[in-house]
């Protein structure tokens, strides 16, 4: 979550102080990579967030029907980024979606070729 801080600089007697908003990392890409594919091949997903995160973060991913993958990604601590696999199984154009935060999603689409 996005948090308010405040930064104080003392020098001598005098300071000065300035108010600050912290933002949380979010999810800003998904990639799958090759853009297309052929049937029963697998594509390398990605994620990618606006910063790292100071614990792990899970990213939730869902599939249209056809193409398949893990529920979710982890992406470590001060990482921005994290790798998963895709399973084309149908052909046409597919997505594969993250979300993270809760209510923020991004989808990515994968032409998937007999």
């Amino acid at each position: 979550a996005d948090a308010n801080a405040t930064i104080v600089a003392t020098f001598g007697s005098g300071s000065k102080s300035a108010a600050v908003k912290v933002r949380a990392p979010y999810l800003i890409s998904v990639t799958v990579l090759p853009t297309s594919v052929r049937v029963n091949t697998t594509a390398t997903g990605r994620v990618f967030l606006s910063g790292p995160p100071i614990l792990p973060v899970i990213v939730t991913l869902t599939y249209s029907s056809g193409v398949t993958g893990p529920a979710s990604v982890i992406v470590p601590k001060g990482q921005t980024v994290a790798t998963f696999t895709v399973t084309a199984t149908a052909t046409g154009t597919q997505t594969v979606t993250g979300t993270y935060p809760v209510g923020t999603s991004v989808t990515s689409p994968v032409l998937v070729l007999p």
